[in-house]
C-alpha cells in the first residue's frame, strides 16, 4: 500500500464513519494507469480470440452464459484432491 501511495497512484483519506480507519482512494494518475492496463489486457485477449480456430471459440461462446453466471453468484468452492 505505502508503495502505491508514494508512487502518486492512491491517497488515503478519514474514514467518515469510523474515525480510526483511512478509506484508500485511487488518484488521478492511478485511474488513468488502470484504464491504461485494461485496454492493453483487452487488446490482448481480442488478439488471442481471433487466433483461436472458429470451433474453438463457437465452443467458447457456449460456455459463456455458465461463466456469466458464475460471476454474480457465489464463488465456486475449490475441490479437495
Amino acid at each position: 500500500m505505502d508503495v502505491l501511495a508514494e508512487a502518486g497512484l492512491v491517497g488515503r483519506r478519514p474514514d467518515p464513519e469510523d474515525r480510526r480507519g483511512q478509506l484508500v482512494v485511487l488518484s488521478d494518475a492511478g485511474a488513468a494507469l488502470l484504464a491504461d492496463t485494461r485496454r492493453e489486457r483487452t487488446t490482448l485477449l481480442v488478439q488471442r480470440l481471433r487466433a483461436l480456430a472458429p470451433e474453438d471459440r463457437a465452443a467458447l461462446a457456449a460456455a459463456l452464459p455458465a461463466l456469466e453466471a458464475l460471476r454474480d453468484g457465489p464463488a465456486p468452492r475449490p475441490e479437495v484432491l
